[in-house]
């Protein structure tokens, strides 16, 4: 995804809150700056109103460095910025012999890209010291064909009860433009056509393993052990934009059904012309 403005300003509002400590970051996903790097260092000279801050943030280890987080690691197929060669479809402790904990462990974008995402989390768990921060970044709505997956909110939030995750925030970006909106449901549904990014930030609260999350919707319904529940996602819960109905006309038949087919028409009439010569071949 690269990083922007808008997380450029999830960060300081972080440390305004004394939310991060120093120490050592790992990034899923080695990031590019994708803003404009002078607007970086312009955005934070303001926040921190401090003259010794650099003139220009060109990588996401100086960022972190400005942030508090002078020791920076990444994991990325391309090895790009110095970062371990991992595959994060795989359990990266066994695979990589790799047991490394950090104060901060981010994916910004990443592991929408993983076609494992379970293993992807389960590694952001591991790599996490109790106490330290996960950010996670990830496409919820719209962005077509940017990734293998859409994440949608209510899976952060169970995700963080099922691991006891303290959520510290749980933002959202409309269309990429550097304004954070802070997450509800009638928030996140009145922007609901256009292309959203969610940011959550959660503290890992103990060094208890990783637990897969249950889908709370159908908590009375669960018969298999093990999963929490009672999560109230009144704010995450299920909603559709037009109408559905779930129950089959009696004669199936009487429904009418168009499919819909993006064809180049030159095509169509080519293998219309096939077909007729086809009678007589």
């Amino acid at each position: 995804m690269g990083i922007n403005l808008e997380y450029l300003t999830l960060l300081q509002s972080l440390k305004k809150q004394d939310l991060l400590s120093s120490g050592a970051v790992l990034e899923l996903g080695a990031q590019d700056i994708s803003a404009d790097h002078k607007d970086m260092a312009t955005h934070n000279k303001r926040f921190n109103n401090a003259s010794d801050s650099p003139d220009c943030i060109d990588t996401a280890a100086l960022l972190y460095e400005v942030m508090g987080y002078p020791r920076y690691q990444a994991i990325d197929a391309t090895g790009e910025y110095g970062a371990h060669v991992f595959d994060l479809n795989e359990d990266i402790a066994s695979k990589y012999d790799f047991h490394e904990e950090f104060e901060l462990v981010t994916n910004l974008g990443t592991i929408e890209h993983c076609f494992n995402p379970a293993v992807a989390f389960e590694n952001v768990h591991k790599f996490c010291k109790k106490g330290g921060l996960m950010i996670h970044a990830f496409p919820s709505n719209g962005n077509a064909n940017h990734g293998f997956y859409n994440m949608q909110p209510r899976l952060f939030a169970i995700l963080a009860q099922a691991n006891e995750y303290e959520t510290l925030e749980f933002v959202f970006t409309v269309d990429y433009k550097p304004v954070l909106n802070e997450f509800s449901h009638k928030s996140y549904a009145a922007h609901d056509d256009r292309d959203l990014m969610c940011y959550v930030v959660f503290r890992k609260m103990n060094d208890k393993p990783f637990v897969s999350p249950f889908d709370s919707i159908f908590d009375d319904k669960n018969k298999l052990k093990g999963y929490k529940t009672a999560l109230d996602i009144n704010e995450f819960r299920s909603y559709i934009k037009g109408t559905w109905q779930n129950v089959k006309p009696k004669n199936i038949a009487s429904v009418p059904v168009e499919i819909i087919r993006a064809t180049n028409p030159i095509r169509k009439i080519i293998k219309r012309i096939y077909d007729i010569i086809g009678r007589y071949v």
